[in-house]
This record gives structure tokens, sequence and C-alpha cells, in this order.
């Protein structure tokens, strides 16, 4: 963490040391281990992955990359089961189930309802401040209530709702393009996918 804090102060080095560090945590026993501090340096000064920092996340060895992006999906996905979810309880049978995935998962987005991006409850405002910029939009006909997390792995992509009966869609990879400003749900559920 000290190495961290110390780049602050020296910006032109800042990727050549953070990547000099990523390389040895990857090289370390410690590599299936998430580190808050490294993974919050890296979305802090090179964005989302997927979302704003695609430049400097091309620097990375593509196992290094792996990594860290496992360490950011693990978080969003912990999120998404336990703030964004339809009921209270958070759904530790599907998270473990996803969980399971975290390094084969090669692209993620956090769509959220008009309701979790506009309501005054706590949880979803802290939701927002912590994930600000690292989410889209999910318009949604039937229910502003539903949220879901898109992600790939392999040749499908795959889209988790969080509203009970919406359930997990499969989609091959040409159903859609990745990278939407924002998604609507009826779009996404007559996109060619099963259940």
């Amino acid at each position: 963490k000290p190495i961290i804090s110390e780049l602050k102060h020296h910006p032109l080095q800042f990727d050549v040391v953070l990547i000099k560090v990523l390389k040895r945590y990857y090289e370390s026993k410690y590599q299936n281990n998430c580190h808050d501090a490294l993974k919050n340096s890296v979305l802090n000064e090179w964005g989302h992955p997927y979302i704003t920092g695609k430049d400097h996340w091309n620097k990375l060895n593509p196992k290094i990359k792996t990594m860290v992006v496992s360490w950011i999906v693990q978080e969003e996905l912990e999120a998404f089961f336990r703030v964004l979810q339809d009921t209270v309880d958070v759904d530790q049978r599907r998270l473990n189930y996803w969980l399971r995935f975290l390094n084969k998962i090669s692209y993620s987005e956090m769509l959220l309802g008009k309701h979790a991006v506009e309501s005054k409850i706590t949880r979803f405002v802290n939701f927002r401040i912590k994930f600000s910029g690292r989410y889209k939009k999910l318009f949604e006909s039937t229910s502003s209530e539903n949220n879901a997390f898109l992600f790939k792995i392999g040749q499908y992509i795959i889209i988790e709702y969080s509203k009970t009966g919406n359930a997990t869609y499969i989609y091959p990879e040409s159903a859609f393009s990745l990278g939407q400003s924002f998604y609507d749900h009826s779009r996404l559920r007559s996109a060619n996918g099963s259940r």
C-alpha cells in the first residue's frame, strides 16, 4: 500500500510502476486473492476496463489483466446480488454459482433500472456513489425495479436479471453489441436468447 500511495506523487511513473506491482502480485501465492488497494488504484487511474479505460488496460499482460478484471467482476457480482436483486436476502446460491466463473468472464456491465438509478433509499444511493461510472441504464417497459448483470464467457453473452421470474438469459455473442450507452430490456429478451 505505501508504494501505491507514493505513486500519486509521481504521475509520469504511475503506469510503469503499477504494471510492475501487478506483475509481482500475479507471480505471488496471493494471485487468487483480491487486493483491494491495487484494484481501487487501477480503477481510479485507468477507469473500468470496458467502459472508460481501454488504452491503459491494453498495457497489461493478458493473464494479469484477467486477474485484475476478476477482482472487479467479483466486486460487481457481489454488489449486484447484495444490493440490486429483487429481495432483501442475498441469493447466495446464484452468487456462488457465478463466482465459480470469475476467471472466464471477459466482459461485464451492471445495468440499472429506473428505480435503482433514481431511488433515494440509502443502499441505492451508496451503490451509485461507489460504482459511479461503472454501470449503464436498463430501460424496462414492465418494471422499473429490474436490474441486470451482463457478462461474457467465451462466445456467449449472459444476462442475469434481478427481478424474480426473469432469470438468466444466454445469447450467442452476435445477438447484440456490447458497450451500449443504455440497454433496452425488451430488445435484449427478443435477441435470440435462451433461458
